[in-house]
């Protein structure tokens, strides 16, 4: 009998060490409040742009939806947007934008935005993009009834989905 009460005991604490543990544990997976977002998107660049880090100049932070993220700066004058996976804690990058001036995007992607059916809005910006999986297409921000609609497209004119 004093046998199986040790046994019992033993259990008892065993059971009651595992949950508490587990608490313990669950409460560090829990994600941290964005106290230092800012600072945790530099890291970010700094990690995807180690050698041109120190002249970037970091604009913004906007949350896209509750997973992604669209960090905004500036290098050597001309405009940048990173989207990052926000949902992980490593922050993984989806897709960087790097804007073009007119005359540096392909005439070829500009002639199929126009034959499309956003050709008669306004052009607000374009953008050369890479995604994760090193897939190289471009971008064109469109103002339509004071609305701005990004459309993707491949490097021959294809229209492509987002990388987000």
């Amino acid at each position: 009998m004093e046998y199986f009460m040790r046994f019992k005991q033993k259990r008892f604490f065993s059971i009651l060490i595992i949950l508490l543990l587990s608490i313990h544990v669950s409460g560090q997976i829990e994600p941290v409040e964005d106290v230092d977002i800012l600072a945790q998107h530099k890291k970010v660049l700094e990690r995807q742009y180690p050698l041109i880090f120190n002249r970037l100049d970091i604009r913004n932070v906007v949350k896209i939806s509750d997973r992604l993220s669209k960090i905004i700066f500036y290098d050597q004058n001309v405009y940048h947007e990173t989207v990052v996976n926000s949902a992980r804690k490593d922050l993984l990058i989806k897709a960087s934008f790097k804007e073009l001036k007119r005359d540096e995007f392909p005439d070829i992607v500009y002639d199929a935005y126009k034959e499309g059916k956003h050709g008669d809005c306004e052009v607000d910006r374009f953008f050369q993009v890479n995604s994760v999986s090193n897939n190289e297409f471009y971008a064109i921000d469109v103002k339509c009834n004071d609305e701005i609609t990004r459309l993707y497209y491949s490097r021959l004119g294809g229209y492509v989905d987002p990388p987000y």
